[in-house]
């Protein structure tokens, strides 16, 4: 699993399930599996994805139909409001210290997540879909730890 993985030095460890004997332990576990199933849901499942291939024909379509453009605000929406409630449910626990406000990290994580589905969709083989939400997962974790105290306090 992506999350139980080590980082690079310069980041600790995140739990797996078995390495939580406390609740907060818990609690950092549960969010960013929340957030690696909602990468895993955003994403398509492969490049002939029927609603990613009508999402691609309405995005095409959007900047020269304010209807259309309208119409992919209403679809994007309940996946933004999720996203925003995970990090917020994290930013309020203590298990997320944004490093940029919430609402640009759900605007930047979701064009992230948009720009790696038209990558799956263009069948690079040497970019797996697992890949591809461990990439994710990465840009989440830098932008979502908690920094770290300061050595000065």
């Amino acid at each position: 699993m992506i999350l139980s993985g080590t980082r690079s030095a310069n980041h600790h460890r995140l739990p797996a399930a078995g390495d939580c004997a406390d609740q907060s332990c818990n609690r950092v576990f549960e969010r960013y599996s929340q957030l690696e199933r909602f990468t895993d849901l955003y994403l398509p499942s492969g490049p002939a994805d029927p609603a990613w291939i009508l999402w691609t024909e309405a995005w095409a379509r959007a900047p020269h139909d304010a209807e259309m453009s309208g119409f992919l605000d209403e679809l994007m929406r309940p996946w933004y409001d999720d996203l925003a409630e995970i990090v917020q449910r994290g930013e309020q626990e203590g298990t997320f210290g944004l490093q940029v406000p919430s609402g640009d990290f759900t605007i930047c994580f979701c064009a992230l997540l948009d720009g790696l589905a038209m990558i799956h969709l263009n069948q690079k083989p040497y970019l797996p879909r697992e890949r591809l939400i461990e990439l994710a997962m990465a840009t989440a974790r830098a932008q979502l730890t908690p920094a770290a105290p300061s050595d000065t306090e």
